[in-house]
């Protein structure tokens, strides 16, 4: 009974994009969508962080957690049972008899009678979608950033090469140099040198969004993939890039940093009849870039 609950649209919004956070969320809206005669009125995704000794809240972030949550979040994680208390609603999610995951609702009035036995093989789907989202993003993520990391970079581009090469289609590569980073890093230390990785790499990612594949390509350089895109869309979009870094203010207690970061384009079939040929045509390009005042977006 419990599958007939999961239908298709469901895993289709959940494996469009393998992310933990799009997982999360799909999890949440389904759970919402079901439970929306209930009148929820909060909810949110937890676990438990053994490095920090805390519960965390995974989405919507919120630094804070209440007393009377943690309380019910504790009692849920160790007992590893849902626990339904006043006007809320505890789901844990148990892989390998361990809970990896919570959820919690907050309903409008404490008075719902929820059959949450019918839920049981769904949250044990959800249990073991996420647990695996989780070892698929570890392969593939930098650590650091939450970018794609190199080697999965060069597996989607790969894929791309051999379908765009044979159908003749456009696609164009940025490379993306944060300057002056090693004054950053030896002058300030590495945990803001890393704090400034995560700024970048976090705005690179909004402004590419879903029309390219980001990763950290080394230290404190990105590569960027963008599919059917010409060389004056991907300087359009490493303008963008540039102009929000440079417009950034980041002040952190006596610091205050102003960032600029250098890019490079090279793009199929103009600058290249190889993939490893316009990666280095776009390095190439970026390194004018560097060479000539930085800040700038630099054309192979």
């Amino acid at each position: 009974m419990g599958y007939k609950l999961l239908n298709s649209n469901v895993f289709n919004k959940i494996f469009e994009n393998f992310d933990v956070l799009e997982v999360i969320k799909s999890i949440l809206d389904y759970f919402l969508n079901e439970f929306e005669k209930y009148q929820v009125i909060d909810s949110g995704f937890y676990k438990f962080s053994k490095r920090e000794n805390k519960f965390v809240k995974l989405y919507p972030e919120k630094n804070l957690i209440e007393e009377k949550t943690l309380i019910l979040l504790e009692k849920s994680f160790y007992n590893k049972k849902i626990i339904k208390q006043n006007n809320f609603l505890v789901i844990p999610l148990i892989y390998l008899d361990k809970c990896i995951a919570l959820i919690l609702f907050t309903f409008k009035n404490n008075k719902n009678k929820i059959n949450i036995t019918k839920y049981r093989q769904v949250i044990n789907i959800f249990s073991l979608i996420y647990y695996n989202v989780n070892i698929y993003n570890l392969a593939i993520k930098d650590p650091l950033t939450k970018l794609y990391n190199k080697r999965f970079f060069y597996y989607k581009v790969e894929e791309v090469w051999e379908e765009y090469k044979e159908n003749n289609k456009k696609f164009s590569i940025i490379m993306v140099d944060i300057d002056f980073f090693k004054h950053y890093n030896d002058k300030y230390g590495h945990i803001i040198g890393d704090k400034i990785l995560k700024i970048v790499s976090k705005k690179i990612y909004d402004i590419v969004n879903k029309s390219g594949i980001v990763a950290r390509y080394g230290g404190e350089e990105f590569i960027i993939l963008l599919p059917e895109k010409s060389k004056n869309d991907a300087y359009i979009i490493g303008e963008n890039i540039r102009k929000c870094i440079e417009n950034l203010k980041i002040v952190n207690k006596e610091y205050f940093w102003r960032l600029t970061v250098s890019l490079g384009v090279a793009s199929y079939p103009d600058d290249g009849s190889e993939i490893d040929e316009i990666i280095k045509n776009a390095d190439k390009a970026l390194y004018y870039s560097k060479e000539n005042g930085k800040n700038k977006v630099s054309v192979y």
